[in-house]
């Protein structure tokens, strides 16, 4: 009967199995190399690779498993490819996996494998391995890919995860709630953003660009600024001054550009609204977020005086001061932030942006004759003044 190839290299009393021994007892039992089979556990789990990286914890239960069936189980780090981020595509080396793992079952002394993967291009890529070398193997799939939740409900990681990726194209999932709020009034919307999937795709923070998309527009009647980034979460003393810089660009430059560029039509037509949405930060001021804090605060103050150089023009200018909203922007925030700032909203729950764009679509409205200046809180009882 042929010997296992674990027993080629451990058995006998010659000086390279006494090496080979002598090597691998450091955490082994000592009847380890006493004929028990060596199984293999390739584990595919990578932190970049979502439908993988779950795999060090059945990993575990594996090893597990094998100690109590006879073997010794041992681990066997491997190449792990995710289509989600690899670029171009994982399909261009799934066959370097392939061969990798195979030079691995060869070279070692292994009477068997257990194969943990999780995905369409991982799984063939280890079964391929497998059958080329010839040994006993189990795969052992890793479910479903990881995936995350939204507002509460889990999410599918082929069904939810494409259908929102097409919201967020489409931008029904930030801004897009107040266009949708205004449709319903029958209001004309035009959606202007830096991403993909806005009417008009223009970066706020160049004034040129703005006042082009302005002149193509024409003539608008009510203007919402909800365009905001959080920036860097830090103590004052540790942000970077480009991320300042960043944060007032977005936030307080790309409300001024804006305002500039459709303020003279409103003027000569003798109406307008105006809606700048500042935060409840530009009150209060939130810890490790001064950049955010002060140019919400900016963009208050902006409101303020805009107001009031316009408050004999028939051009109303109020801003919004929400608590924290679910909406993508929150996603950059630091957990701890994050906890911070919900913590501090009596409601104990974050904001729907719904919510906000029932507020935006009164402030644009003709009800509103007699506000301008103005802050308006929407803060789930947070607000103190």
């Amino acid at each position: 009967m042929a010997r296992s190839q674990s027993a080629q290299w451990y058995a006998g009393s010659d000086r390279n199995a006494y090496i080979h021994r002598a090597w691998m007892r450091r955490g082994l039992p000592s009847d380890a190399f006493d004929g028990r089979p060596h199984i293999a556990i390739a584990n595919t789990a990578s932190g970049l690779t979502p439908c993988t990286m779950h795999l060090d914890e059945v990993a575990e239960h594996v090893k597990r498993g094998v100690w109590e069936a006879g073997g010794v189980p041992l681990n066997l780090p491997v190449v792990s490819l995710g289509e989600t981020n690899v670029r171009p595509t994982a399909m261009l080396w799934r066959n370097m996996a392939a061969m990798a793992v195979e030079d691995m079952l060869r070279a070692n002394p292994i009477d068997g494998v257990v194969l943990l993967g999780g995905c369409d291009k991982t799984i063939p890529a280890l079964r391929m391995a497998a059958a080329s070398v010839d040994l006993p193997a189990v795969v052992v799939p890793g479910g479903p890919m990881v995936t995350g939740t939204f507002r509460g409900a889990a999410l599918g990681c082929g069904t939810d995860v494409w259908k929102l990726s097409e919201e967020v194209r489409a931008g029904t999932l930030s801004g897009k709630a107040a266009a949708i709020r205004l449709e319903a009034d029958g209001i004309e919307v035009i959606t202007l953003d830096v991403s993909e999937g806005a009417d008009l795709v223009v970066d706020v923070t160049e004034a040129a660009a703005v006042q082009t998309a302005a002149e193509q527009v024409g003539p608008v009647d009510i203007l919402v600024n909800s365009a905001g980034i959080v920036g860097p979460n830090a103590p004052l003393w540790e942000i970077p001054l480009d991320g300042w810089q960043r944060t007032f660009d977005v936030n307080v430059n790309g409300t001024f550009h804006t305002c500039r560029a459709f303020v003279p039509g409103m003027r000569e037509r003798g109406w307008g609204r105006i809606i700048n949405l500042a935060s409840m930060a530009g009150k209060d001021g939130n810890p490790n977020m001064a950049p955010y804090s002060a140019s919400k605060a900016a963009v208050i103050a902006l409101t303020k005086s805009l107001g009031k150089e316009l408050a004999t023009s028939g051009v109303l200018v109020n801003a919004i001061t929400p608590a924290v909203i679910e909406t993508p922007m929150n996603a950059d925030t630091g957990p701890e932030a994050l906890a911070h700032i919900t913590s501090l909203i009596p409601l104990r729950r974050v904001g729907k942006p719904e919510e906000v764009a029932e507020l935006i679509a009164w402030l644009a409205s003709d009800k509103v004759s007699f506000s301008t200046g103005a802050v308006y809180d929407i803060s789930g009882g947070r607000a103190t003044y």
